[in-house]
């Protein structure tokens, strides 16, 4: 079973996300947020396999929650490996200044 922790600020879309995660058979949502700095806490507290993080959440974005979640986890048993981003953070001008340059 893989276990996923969603975190998005619009209820309408991670309610949404969350109904077709759960009908596959081998998928549970363990935990729904919708702010960023509530990420670590219900990872922490559910031990999801997967994360699926907004880019744009208040409470801090999906990337600082990303950071922060790979930080709180660490010294745990876990292996923390970025996939890839499904947003409009691929257009490069928004890459370019979420990374610094410009």
């Amino acid at each position: 079973m893989i276990r996923v922790l969603v975190a998005e600020d619009q209820a309408m879309v991670r309610g949404a996300l969350s109904a077709l995660l759960s009908r596959e058979k081998d998928i549970e949502v363990v935990a729904e947020v919708a702010r960023g700095d509530e990420v670590v806490k219900a990872a922490l507290a559910t031990l999801p396999d997967v994360a699926l993080l907004d880019i744009e959440m208040p409470g801090g974005d999906g990337l600082a929650a990303a950071q922060a979640l790979r930080a709180a986890i660490c010294a745990g048993p876990w292996e923390v490996e970025p996939l890839d981003s499904c947003s409009k953070m691929h257009r490069p001008r928004n890459w370019r200044a979420r990374s610094g340059g410009g």
